[in-house]
């Protein structure tokens, strides 16, 4: 009797009578039905398998490759046995979901065998057997199989164990064996490792560990193994174990030399896990890389010498740093508590709250007056602002979002410049630093050095005016301008005859803005700029002031109009 896939567990198995149970050396006795394939048949049922013939006259098993059978067989009918179903095909009387008797039956086929196989996958109805204790009683409770097993400190008579600890032990036992041996040696311990001492060199031993819990014990682990090493001189365990270099991903291991050493055995692992990581070096330090930040380790080195190893020297633990980043620049939230900073070095510091708001300084000079400041690696929505002095203001960079903020100042005035740094609507990160660089230069900084939208602006002390250089220009002329409103502004350029000769059109944000204005192949002589602001239900503002590309007329340029 059994059940099949699918029903209530309280009934899910197979029951079988002894008397059925047998071999063709000792049979039972319910014969003809005394070698145990009438289980092997239930069995089949129970793992999603139907009769041969379906249960039906020439019916159908759902297995591709059985043939079609009139109905069960009984006995031992005689080969081959035709079928009347249509193709009159040879009847597999020797199936064992066929009724034959135990004697003539041997076979599953393929098919059946994929059908059965198809529970232990995924979603599956029997997948659970594939993690099953097999025969450990139930306890009412979890004890659960040790994990973790580790081998270290082998030498030519002796070898440390280890495994991790399970939750409900009270204690373990430890099997140990030579690989060719059959008979395990038994210990019991309270410890998640054990030294066993008293081994042969140069040999195999396996090993595996049970927990014993209060109520009952676990099946043994999956079985590990090491070798034991060699006899013969002496190879000493290494000393002076150290860690170095340390962040939060990397990491240096180091040692001293063993004389006679050829190579070192280096085992590492989180120091949460019992599971040893081994790797073989020739050197004595190992770089480590790819760690987790705020993490630590364990690390251990044995020496590995002609004729055997050392045992593994004492474990030492390091700890990776975190990910955050220290603000040494604090406190910083004025013009007179800026902080000096040192010109074409990268700085980090951190906006740390909705009100923080960090203040630098740095001298340009005569060599080198022209200035470039990158503000990028930005966790939030920082802007940046760029002063002479403490009150006049030379540039600000408002990109949205994340975006790398860039202003240029290509300036001939030497001075002490302060950079405001500031989240825009409160941005601030208490973990992530940002970067700031102040560059000088001989040279005129170009714009796009980031690859990304680039703002350079300059403006006079004034409110409402603009401002033109160079005068004289050739090929471009940079405008200023101070806006009270966002809109856009139309520029135009006018040659002394009122001809247009150059017409565009600019987004412009409140406050003060730069922007480059190409001249086209002109004409030497003077031109008039003018520019309109325009904002919905205002009427226009205007501006004018006249350039020329003509360097005689320097002394003769129009005055603004």
């Amino acid at each position: 009797m059994r059940s099949s896939p699918g029903g209530a567990a309280a009934t899910d198995g197979v029951v079988v009578l002894y008397s059925s149970i047998g071999s063709l050396a000792s049979p039972g006795t319910a014969s003809p039905f005394h070698y145990g394939r009438t289980l092997t048949h239930e069995v089949g049922h129970w793992l999603n398998l139907r009769h041969i013939w379906g249960d039906a006259t020439c019916g159908s098993d759902l297995v591709s490759d059985t043939p079609t059978h009139n109905t069960s067989n009984g006995g031992c009918p005689t080969y081959p046995h035709y079928s009347t179903c249509s193709g009159t095909p040879i009847e597999m009387t020797s199936n064992y979901m066929d009724y034959t008797n135990d004697g003539c039956m041997n076979i599953f086929t393929t098919g059946q065998k994929t059908r059965m196989q198809a529970l232990f996958g995924t979603g599956g109805s029997r997948v659970s057997l594939a993690s099953s204790l097999g025969c450990v009683p139930p306890n009412g409770g979890t004890c659960a199989v040790p994990a973790g097993l580790a081998s270290s400190n082998i030498t030519s008579s002796s070898a440390t164990v280890s495994w991790g600890a399970a939750s409900g032990a009270v204690s373990y036992n430890l099997q140990y064996k030579t690989s060719a041996a059959t008979t395990w040696t038994t210990v019991n311990t309270a410890s998640t490792s054990y030294g066993i001492s008293g081994l042969a060199s140069s040999t195999t031993y396996n090993y595996q560990v049970q927990n014993v819990c209060t109520a009952s014990s676990s099946a043994f682990s999956s079985a590990g193994s090491f070798t034991t090493s060699a006899t013969g001189g002496t190879c000493s365990t290494p000393t002076g174990l150290a860690s170095s270099s340390i962040t939060s991903t990397t990491a240096t291991v180091s040692w001293s030399a063993v004389s006679g050493a050829v190579s070192y055995n280096l085992q590492y692992k989180l120091a949460s896990s019992g599971t040893w990581t081994t790797q073989n070096f020739t050197g004595t330090a190992v770089n480590f890389t790819g760690l987790t930040a705020s993490t630590s380790y364990n690390a251990q080195v044995q020496a590995v010498c002609s004729s055997e190893s050392s045992a593994y020297s004492s474990a030492i633990t390091f700890t990776t740093s975190g990910t955050g980043c220290t603000d040494t620049w604090e406190s910083n939230n004025s013009t007179s508590t800026a902080k000096t900073i040192g010109v074409n070095t990268d700085i980090q510091a951190l906006i740390s709250s909705t009100t923080d708001v960090d203040w630098f300084k740095f001298n340009n000079t005569s060599s080198q007056p022209r200035i470039r400041i990158n503000l990028t690696n930005l966790p939030a929505d920082y802007d940046v602002r760029l002063y002479r002095g403490t009150t006049t203001l030379i540039a600000t960079a408002q990109l949205g979002g994340t975006s790398s903020e860039q202003i240029i100042h290509n300036t001939s005035t030497v001075a002490t410049y302060y950079v405001r740094v500031y989240g825009y609507n409160g941005a601030n990160s208490t973990t992530q630093c940002y970067n700031l660089r102040a560059n000088i230069s001989a040279s005129n900084w170009r714009e796009g050095i980031l690859d990304e939208e680039v703002l350079d602006l300059e403006t006079e002390e004034a409110f409402g005016l603009m401002g033109l250089f160079p005068n004289p220009a050739s090929d471009k002329v940079m405008l200023d301008y101070l806006g009270k409103h966002d809109g856009t502004i139309q520029v135009q350029l006018f040659d002394a005859m009122g001809r247009e000769v150059l017409s565009m059109q600019e987004s412009v944000m409140e406050g003060p803005a730069t922007y480059g204005l190409p001249l086209p192949e002109l004409s030497k002589g003077i031109y008039v700029l003018a520019y309109h602001r325009r904002r919905p239900s205002v009427s226009a503002a205007s501006a004018h002031r006249a350039i020329t590309n003509d360097p005689s007329l320097r002394e003769r340029a129009a005055s603004p109009g």
